[in-house]
């Protein structure tokens, strides 16, 4: 029996390089918010205050999306904690 072997493309050579790293100018903001309520939410135990901690969010949210407002910042994070949270519990 032959062995079929399968060649995967350079995908990162398809991509364009992005130059500089844009962030949103509301980062500082948003990621103080977050920590804020993380700290504060008592619905969680330890280990899923320091998940929420180590997933960094509002980074993600700012560089995903660095021409948004602050408060479609706000939003986002909103969603994408909520996704976790669901994800957590199935």
């Amino acid at each position: 029996m032959s062995t079929v072997y399968y060649q995967l493309p350079d995908l990162l050579s398809m991509l364009p390089r992005k130059t500089g790293k844009t962030i949103s100018p509301h980062f500082a903001e948003a990621d103080a918010r977050y920590v804020e309520w993380v700290k504060n939410c008592k619905v969680f135990g330890s280990y899923a205050q320091a998940a929420f901690r180590n997933a960094e969010m509002p980074l993600l949210a700012s560089l995903a999306w660095p021409y948004t407002s602050a408060e479609d910042i706000g939003f986002i994070l909103d969603y994408m904690s909520l996704s976790f949270v669901l994800e957590e519990m199935t």
